[in-house]
């Protein structure tokens, strides 16, 4: 029903755009330059790393070239793993990912690099080993400064010339630091039992190395809109982003047993980094407000908060077997904690989730290998 034209339209329409019902042909900024320091190579209104010029909110079936199944939404023992978290630096850490990661994934999509062909096309290599290459972003690699994109490209540019790729990518390999570059860039693939290795036992290291660097004319990323920093561009957004923000509310009226933050590399995550919002609603003020800021101006238990949410149950999980509200004790609104029971009564669920690389889909990580035999690049 989500996917239908009535509601948020299909998640894989022909031609990317999303071509019917009520979102159909939502634009996306052009020459965005006059207005954001941030947009990409073509002036597009999108994340500099994604060199899609489809001036249209785009989603894509496939990621990588591997098909995306709308049974990887998060569920319920999603949500009530996350609600078992009494550390502030735990929850806002797995919030991003199995939580509603993997909706980012399916709805956004990418497309112009197949690597489940490309690597099979080149190498022995099982398909279901290779499936987390479907939940790479490119994001973590640019933000590093590992990869680069052209700062212009005049909209008829070939795709081919306007795009992303990593400038120091020879001296790497020249060098000998191929595996110590993958695991920088994705160090919860390359730690994985026997990833960088074919079915017969041979180091493709450098293969993987320039195929994530875009190096081949048949690798041209192109990125859905939901998949990458100018989500909010897509409707579905809307509803996916205010339910995290319940779970949090609630999560903050029943106590976290220790609020402080974990800071990374990752500028933007942190507790004092600043936002885009400004101290006065006209933002005339130059003074923006920071994550830490906001988080106290949204605290639920202070009466000047500027919305609640009506309830705090999930019926639906109820029916599951989950508590109704997600947690398995009394709540003391009146202090404001509320110490978790014992949760062994249920059986929870654990995906397979890396903070670097979003959700895993289903991947199985131990593979038994035949007898080690030469195989020719074809």
């Amino acid at each position: 029903m989500v996917w239908e034209d009535d509601w948020f339209g299909h998640y894989s329409p022909n031609g990317f755009a999303v071509s019917r019902g009520r979102f159909a042909y939502i634009p996306v900024k052009k020459d965005a330059w006059s207005i954001s320091s941030v947009t990409n190579s073509y002036g597009l209104l999108r994340s500099p790393w994604n060199n899609n010029k489809i001036p249209y909110v785009t989603r894509h079936h496939k990621s990588y070239g591997f098909f995306t199944k709308t049974s990887i939404v998060p569920q319920c023992f999603n949500h009530y793993d996350q609600m078992q978290m009494s550390m502030f630096s735990q929850f806002g850490s797995s919030i991003q990912y199995a939580p509603h990661g993997s909706l980012h994934i399916l709805a956004g999509g990418t497309w112009g690099a197949d690597y489940r062909f490309y690597l099979q096309d080149h190498y022995d290599y099982n398909e279901a080993r290779a499936q987390p290459l479907g939940t790479i972003t490119m994001a973590r690699i640019w933000r590093k400064g590992w990869m680069t994109c052209p700062n212009y490209c005049a909209i008829d540019t070939p795709l081919v010339d306007c795009k992303c790729t990593c400038p120091d990518l020879e001296k790497w390999i020249r060098e000998n630091q191929t595996v110590t570059m993958l695991e920088n860039m994705y160090p919860g693939l390359a730690a994985a039992k026997h990833f960088l290795v074919d079915n017969h036992g041979h180091d493709i290291s450098e293969f993987f190395l320039r195929m994530l660097c875009n190096d081949d004319d048949a690798l041209t990323p192109q990125i859905g809109d939901f998949m990458e920093s100018a989500s909010p561009s897509d409707p579905i957004f809307w509803p996916t982003h205010p339910t995290l923000d319940r779970l949090w509310v609630w999560r903050k009226i029943n106590g976290f047993m220790d609020e402080s933050w974990v800071n990374t590399s990752c500028w933007g995550h942190n507790e004092h980094d600043t936002t885009i919002w400004h101290l006065t609603e006209n933002e005339i003020e130059e003074t923006q407000y920071t994550n830490a800021e906001l988080m106290t101006m949204f605290d639920p238990m202070l009466v000047q908060v500027p919305y609640i949410y009506d309830s705090f149950k999930w019926p639906h999980c109820e029916q599951e077997g989950y508590p109704l509200q997600l947690i398995t004790t009394n709540t003391d609104i009146d202090s404001g904690t509320a110490p978790l029971g014992d949760v062994s009564m249920l059986q929870t669920h654990k995906q397979l989730t890396d903070s670097n690389d979003f959700v895993f889909l289903g991947w199985n990580q131990e593979y038994d290998f035949k007898d080690p035999a030469p195989v020719p690049m074809r």
